[in-house]
């Protein structure tokens, strides 16, 4: 593994990254990390707290979630340039979900590299109005509408689109093989789906088929390969702490790779699931129903 990357997975376990706020304020430079490679052709060009993925192909680059709008696209481009790549490099834009804080920076993105957004059906429409309510975003005009199970290829690398309905009517689960050393693995990034935070499940008027969504998108990723997980948040990368404490990369042995964390987690989500539903199906007035907002 490059130096770089390994004293950049140092610094990160070493801190308790903040979430990017939500209102648009600049995120503390000194807390971003430097843009390094995950595995194999994935790196990371976001923020603390606020991962964008950025991948590599033989015709361009791939960059999955752009951030909030007022100050995430600013810090992936200059990642971006740290990496001695130019925005007109970027040739596609995928997103996990329709939220502020994965979609926000779709528009500036788009802008700056000329690449083409697509996005996934469910989602699409939120994605090019920039949200709905107060918790808006510039809307991006959307490329083309991928559905359930599209491939995404670009250069001879394919990413796999997975509809996965929960945290959003389209939020998508993303796979794709990489190479690393003489290691293939298996590579899933989630979409937020295990996020069961500020939910509403029994009654939800604006989502009404929220609990079921959840469920059979839990186990459907459940079943999807995994020998590397990823997430478009920060603090996911925190379980590392120990495991890089004791096991420095050596190797073909990665860091990242947990096929039995990847089964482990998801299976207990779906028992979170189930014990949140039951105790909001407890409760005697149920609160306003609602959705995460962002």
């Amino acid at each position: 593994m490059h130096a770089w990357a390994w004293s950049w997975l140092w610094w990160w376990a070493s801190i308790a990254a903040p979430l990017t706020t939500e209102d648009g304020a600049q995120a503390p430079e000194a807390l971003s990390p430097p843009p390094h490679r995950i595995i194999g052709n994935i790196y990371n060009v976001g923020e603390a707290g606020l991962p964008a993925f950025a991948i590599s192909t033989g015709a361009g680059w791939i960059l999955l979630d752009t951030g909030y709008q007022y100050h995430s696209p600013n810090r992936i481009l200059a990642s971006l340039r740290q990496m001695r790549i130019v925005p007109d490099q970027i040739k596609l834009i995928l997103n996990t979900h329709a939220h502020r804080d994965h979609a926000g920076g779709n528009a500036q993105m788009r802008r700056s590299s000329g690449a083409r957004l697509l996005a996934m059906e469910g989602d699409a429409e939120a994605i090019a109005a920039g949200g709905a309510g107060r918790f808006r975003w510039e809307p991006a005009p959307v490329d083309g509408v991928l559905r359930d199970g599209d491939r995404v290829t670009l250069g001879g690398v394919t990413l796999t689109a997975h509809r996965v309905p929960g945290h959003t009517p389209g939020a998508t689960a993303w796979t794709l093989q990489v190479f690393d050393g003489p290691g293939r693995y298996d590579v899933l990034i989630l979409d937020s789906t295990w996020n069961l935070n500020g939910l509403e499940f029994i009654d939800n008027t604006q989502y009404p088929g929220i609990a079921e969504d959840y469920r059979r998108s839990l186990a459907r990723l459940m079943q999807l390969p995994c020998d590397v997980l990823l997430d478009p948040h920060g603090g996911f990368y925190l379980r590392l702490r120990e495991r890089l404490a004791g096991n420095p990369w050596q190797g073909s042995t990665n860091p990242f790779g947990d096929p039995q964390g990847c089964r482990d987690l998801l299976t207990r989500k779906a028992q979170a699931l189930e014990e949140r539903i039951a105790q909001q199906a407890r409760r005697v007035t149920p609160p306003n129903a609602g959705t995460d907002p962002r």
